[in-house]
């Protein structure tokens, strides 16, 4: 499962076979295909594999919400810790951002809105009236997996990213002050 999550993150559901995963994995093939069905099974396994995960990320998150501009604080910290543990995962997700896979159509209603409804409702009961929660939300997980895939460019030009100690703690300030942003003034001042 490692391998098929891996190489979909990396390559996208048409650029990997059924082949390749079990090479990657050191199975035969048919091995592979008894335990997986075809690629498109593969695929939807490695989704149910990486929604597992995700679900135990998102009920400690609920557990552990306050909410106040802190209990946001730590929401974005745990999605941003959660894409820095599980680069394939956050990878795999992009993917489908630009649309890979585009005729299997039922992962995200599966494997995606439910957190991400959950963690809806949770931001919208913190955030300014005036900020639409589900953008509010859209926007920090587009910017956490943006910069853990991709990191930025310095004045030079050089990709830095997650690797790179300072430029980690001016991307976590730069999250919390998106909360900020988002948090009505009262929960500002907390």
């Amino acid at each position: 499962m490692r391998a098929a999550v891996h190489l979909f993150a990396e390559l996208g559901f048409d650029q990997t076979s059924l082949q390749m995963v079990a090479d990657a994995a050191g199975v035969p093939v048919a091995v592979a295909r008894r335990e997986f069905g075809d690629k498109t099974q593969l695929y939807m396994a490695a989704f149910r594999a990486v929604a597992i995960n995700e679900q135990s990320v998102a009920e400690k998150i609920s557990a552990n919400f306050t909410y106040d501009r802190t209990g946001l604080y730590h929401l974005v910290d745990e999605v941003l810790e959660y894409a820095l543990d599980n680069p394939d995962a956050t990878a795999l997700w992009m993917q489908r951002t630009m649309s890979d896979a585009a005729d299997i159509t039922e992962i995200e209603k599966m494997y995606f809105s439910p957190n991400f409804q959950n963690g809806r409702r949770l931001v919208a009961r913190v955030i300014r009236e005036d900020i639409d929660a589900e953008f509010a939300l859209w926007t920090i997980m587009w910017c956490v997996r943006a910069f853990v895939r991709g990191g930025i460019l310095d004045e030079q030009g050089q990709r830095v990213g997650k690797d790179d100690p300072r430029t980690m703690i001016r991307f976590r300030t730069y999250l919390h002050s998106l909360v900020d942003l988002f948090t009505t003034p009262s929960l500002r001042h907390t």
